[in-house]
């Protein structure tokens, strides 16, 4: 079994994954890891969750440094998603997401705070 590590990278007010997406084998682990620059809050779609082990919360705290790990369930073809927002902003009223193949597919979103505008071609920390 595979070990998968997203490390959430943090900006002020912005926070973005790495990688942004991943493929989903049952039995595989996923840790998300919040960069120690600040802590992160991992939004979960409805569908998202029923996937993972043990099962969580839709939104699930990650302190600057901290990590948490979950298990793949099941890796029924489809596109899942989720979004790591900044651990001091709440969570989406939705997520959405795009996606295509013939597997399964988590996508990871970036989120950030109101007022705060992201340079696209930039990385976090620039």
């Amino acid at each position: 079994m595979t070990n998968n590590v997203v490390n959430i990278l943090s900006a002020p007010g912005f926070r973005e994954a790495d990688p942004s997406q991943l493929g989903i084998v049952a039995g595989d682990t996923v840790t998300f890891v919040a960069d120690s620059g600040g802590g992160a809050t991992l939004c979960l779609a409805p569908q998202t969750a029923s996937i993972l082990s043990p099962s969580p919360a839709l939104n699930v705290p990650i302190a600057a440094g901290a990590s948490v790990t979950f298990t793949f369930a099941s890796d029924q073809p489809g596109v899942y998603c989720c979004q790591v927002m900044p651990d001091n902003l709440p969570s989406p009223d939705s997520i959405v997401c795009t996606g295509s193949g013939d597997g399964a597919l988590l996508v990871i979103l970036p989120g950030e705070g109101p007022g705060y505008d992201f340079p696209p071609d930039a990385p976090p920390g620039n």
